[in-house]
C-alpha cells in the first residue's frame, strides 16, 4: 500500500483518459526502441499473428484502437495491402511518430489515417467498420464495458474485434521468470533509457491487475459480440481474444 491505497486503486486513478495520454506522450521518443528491444522483437511476431488470425482482407475497413505508432496497422497493412486502416489514439505524439513512420513507408492517407480520440467516444457513424483491433492498450481504458460498447456500434454486423493483450502466465517456471523480468528489469532499463520510471512501473502493476481474459471476454458478450476464440501466445505472456458483432 501507498498512502494508504492499494494497487488496483493507483492503477485506476492511472487510467483517467488524460492521463494515460500525457504518459504515453512523455514515453513516445523512446517507445518503439524499448518495446522491440524489451521484447526482442517478439512483440510485433503477435501483431502479425494478431491481423491473420482475424481474417483482415483486401478492402476491409480496419480500427486501430490505441495505434500508437502504428505497428498492427502496419501489419494488417502487410497481410492486406488493400485494406485501409484507421488508427485513434489519446497520445499526440505517438501518432506524429506513426504518422513520421508511414510516410517512410510510402503510405498515404488513404491507406492508414490518424485521429486523436478517446475510445469510450468514437467520432465514427454506426456501422462503419469491417474490423477493430486493440493492441496492448485495453487494460489502459478505465470503462471497459463502455468502449467494447463503443466498438461494437461502429463495427459493422459479422465484424471482427481483435483484442491483444498481456497477461500473467500459469505455468510456474514461465511466471516465476515473467515477474522478474516485469518488476525489475522492465522498470530499471525503461525508466533509465525514457527518462520515465513512473511509467514503467505503471506497466507491471496495470497487467497484474488487469481482468483475466476469459472474464473480459464476458463483458463483450454483454454488449453484444459472440466469442470466436481464445489464444495464448508464448507460453501465456499474452492472449489474443477475437469477437464477432453478431448478424441481426
Amino acid at each position: 500500500m501507498a498512502n494508504g491505497k492499494t494497487e488496483e486503486q493507483i492503477t485506476r486513478f492511472d487510467k483517467h483518459p488524460g492521463k494515460i495520454g500525457q504518459m504515453f506522450n512523455r514515453i513516445a521518443p523512446t517507445y518503439d526502441f524499448l518495446n522491440h528491444f524489451l521484447s526482442a522483437g517478439i512483440d510485433l511476431k503477435w501483431r502479425k499473428l494478431t491481423v491473420r488470425d482475424m481474417g483482415i482482407r483486401n478492402k476491409d475497413l480496419v480500427l486501430d484502437l490505441a495505434c500508437g505508432t502504428g505497428d498492427l496497422g502496419f501489419a494488417a497493412l502487410e497481410k492486406a495491402s488493400q485494406c485501409r486502416v484507421v488508427g485513434v489514439d489519446l497520445a499526440l505524439k505517438m501518432l506524429e511518430i506513426a504518422l513520421e513512420k508511414s510516410q517512410k513507408k510510402g503510405l498515404t492517407t488513404s491507406d492508414y489515417s490518424f485521429i486523436s480520440g478517446d475510445i469510450l467516444q468514437l467520432p465514427f457513424k454506426s456501422c462503419t467498420f469491417d474490423k477493430a483491433m486493440i493492441a496492448f492498450g485495453i487494460r489502459n481504458v478505465m470503462d471497459t464495458t463502455r468502449a467494447f460498447s463503443e466498438i461494437h456500434r461502429v463495427l459493422k454486423p459479422g465484424g471482427i474485434l481483435a483484442i491483444l493483450e498481456f497477461s500473467m502466465p500459469e505455468r510456474p517456471l514461465i511466471k516465476d521468470l515473467y515477474l522478474i523480468y516485469f518488476r525489475k528489469i522492465l522498470p530499471f532499463v525503461g525508466g533509465m533509457v525514457s527518462g520515465d520510471p513512473e511509467a514503467y512501473r505503471y506497466l507491471p502493476s496495470s497487467v497484474n491487475s488487469f481482468t483475466p481474459p476469459e472474464v473480459l471476454s464476458l463483458e463483450m458478450q454483454k454488449v453484444g459480440f459472440s466469442i470466436k476464440n481464445i489464444k495464448r501466445y508464448t507460453g501465456g505472456i499474452s492472449y489474443l481474444i477475437l469477437g464477432e458483432k453478431q448478424r441481426t
